[in-house]
């Protein structure tokens, strides 16, 4: 259910990954590195909780083989 969510919401993270590419082509400098910094920091956090999710998704696993 959470990846489903985190799915659907992925049209937006690619639009604000493309604004904020055009930001930093356009803009230059200090704008440019605030704008990579914050990029890769929410790439990062979404890294996160897709391992958060595939970690929860592997133990849901194991719970319903150990029930079967």
């Amino acid at each position: 259910m959470i990846k489903m969510e985190l799915d659907n919401q992925q049209p937006s993270i690619d639009a604000v990954h493309e604004a904020g590419r055009a930001v930093i082509k356009s803009e230059g400098g200090a704008a440019a590195k605030k704008t990579r910094e914050k990029l890769d920091t929410l790439h990062h956090k979404l890294e996160l909780v897709r391992a958060k999710i595939r970690d929860r998704k592997l133990l849901l696993d194991d719970s319903l083989k150990d029930v079967s």
